[in-house]
């Protein structure tokens, strides 16, 4: 079985200090505390069972681009939608003339 301190446990389960001591003081637990020295332990699938294990996220690198929240003005997205329409435009133009030369 494995055992985790109050620091431990308090990490783990995104809960207080103060809450892990309550949860350490209760009857019930008793049979699931060991103490080593001065620390408290406590056994961690009982710690599990009564509050929920928290993951941490990977925090994978940002560049500063990443970071901006920006979103665009009415003339950004008008211009885009400009080129946009202008690219299909020279798409359907090039591919009729794709087919001309085909044909001849």
């Amino acid at each position: 079985m494995n055992y985790i301190d109050i620091k431990n446990a308090c990490e783990k389960t995104n809960k207080s200090e103060k809450t892990i001591r309550r949860l350490f003081a209760k009857e019930e637990s008793k049979p699931y505390i060991q103490k080593k020295g001065n620390k408290n332990l406590i056994e961690v699938n009982y710690l599990f069972s009564v509050y929920e294990a928290v993951q941490k996220e990977n925090k994978r690198p940002t560049q500063n681009i990443d970071m901006t929240n920006k979103r665009p003005t009415n003339d950004e997205l008008n211009d885009l939608k400009t080129k946009l329409a202008l690219y299909e435009q020279e798409i359907r133009l090039n591919k009729s003339l794709h087919e001309q030369e085909l044909k001849n």
